[in-house]
């Protein structure tokens, strides 16, 4: 009788090892395939992410020369070598509206 029960505790005990290996092996499968799940994404948002810092930067680059051009169209005082109030005027209106179609077109981004 204490034979029978010795052999089925090693029977239990081989079983218990063949599972715990497989068990092991099929996480580490399942860890590898999420993490290059992982990995993709990062990369992909960290793309994204460059990509919204350089269309911030060029938004602000467009918005701050058309603010600029427009200060210097509205300034109360001109300087003899400045541009006439018409050239002046025509700078900003093209300076606003560039600013503004890189802004629609980039409005995802904010």
């Amino acid at each position: 009788m204490i034979e029978f029960f010795k052999n089925i505790i090693f029977d239990f005990g081989d079983t218990a090892i063949i599972v715990t290996g497989i068990t092991l092996i099929l996480r580490r499968i399942i860890d590898n395939f999420f993490e290059k799940k992982n990995i993709k994404f990062k990369i992909t948002y960290e793309k994204l992410q460059i990509e919204r810092a350089e269309v911030i930067k060029e938004t602000y680059k467009k918005m701050v020369l058309a603010n600029d051009l427009l200060e210097s169209y509205i300034k109360p005082y001109r300087r003899v070598k400045d541009k006439s109030e018409d050239e002046k005027l025509k700078e900003a209106n093209e300076s606003f509206n560039d600013f503004y179609e890189f802004y629609d077109k980039n409005r995802i981004f904010f």
